[in-house]
């Protein structure tokens, strides 16, 4: 249950596991039987275009396009 609660913070696997004191590789397989995501299929082609935005967000921008 704690690996849930620590997962509510933006963090990672390693420093919640450093938390816990409990390996990596526990931490992600505790996590992921504990999660169920519905996942979409893929469509059968995929555009990604990375782009220099130079925005207040961020350098970088991304769009993805399916169809």
């Amino acid at each position: 249950m704690k690996i849930l609660q620590e997962s509510e913070e933006k963090q990672s696997f390693k420093s919640m596991s450093k938390k816990l004191a409990i390996s990596i590789t526990t931490s992600i397989s505790l996590f992921s039987n504990s999660i169920s995501i519905n996942r979409n299929p893929l469509t059968e082609v995929i555009c990604i275009e990375e782009f220099r935005a130079n925005t207040s967000l961020g350098k970088y921008a991304l769009i993805l396009v399916t169809h």
